[in-house]
């Protein structure tokens, strides 16, 4: 009797377990929040429990008008635009823990941004518009950690940091063209769906 009780309970602890573990996700849908764009849109696929491939596309465009007078008195007014386009290619080892799912790894990231501006030249004694793009190439080092709840979804949060650097050109008069490097940390929020 002692025997059918210990095989009982002991079963009955494993089947506890097996229910408190979670399946494993091999896909994963999310948003990224605090980064080169006011939001990215991420896919992420988990070919194993302890590896990620990483995918993530952030764009933005907006337009702001000014008014300004010419040689002449008129008011004048100008349409100033302003685009970005980042994409990032990460490969991330996982550990997970319970809900908790910690990783590390490493990421590539390439983006674009042009912003349009109103210059004066004094030559001419006119206003013109002008453009001024950079281009980023940068390498991140990541570190960071998600919890999973309602077994398909998880927020998580991570830092990074970054190498590279950034290649400026303007359409100004005179302007000067050059290159900034770069090397700081970044923290970024971001919430994940898993449908598969």
């Amino acid at each position: 009797m002692k025997k059918l009780i210990l095989f009982l309970l002991f079963s009955q602890s494993i089947c506890a377990q097996e229910q408190k573990l979670k399946p494993h996700r091999y896909l994963g849908l999310g948003f990224n929040f605090g980064s080169l764009q006011s939001t990215e849109f991420v896919l992420n696929v988990d070919p194993s429990k302890y590896l990620r491939t990483e995918f993530r596309y952030g764009q933005r465009k907006s337009s702001e008008e000014v008014f300004y007078q010419n040689n002449n008195g008129q008011q004048l007014s100008a349409n100033l635009l302003s685009t970005s386009r980042s994409m990032r290619l990460g490969l991330f080892g996982l550990l997970p823990i319970d809900d908790l799912l910690l990783f590390g790894g490493f990421r590539y990231s390439w983006g674009k941004s042009s912003n349009d501006y109103l210059g004066y030249d004094s030559f001419y004694m006119g206003y013109y518009v002008y453009e001024s793009t950079s281009l980023i190439n940068q390498i991140e080092t990541v570190l960071g950690a998600e919890y999973r709840f309602a077994n398909r979804l998880a927020l998580g949060a991570e830092t990074a940091y970054i190498l590279g650097k950034t290649d400026n050109s303007s359409t100004a008069l005179n302007a000067q063209h050059g290159t900034n490097k770069q090397n700081y940390f970044r923290t970024t929020a971001f919430i994940r769906f898993f449908p598969f």
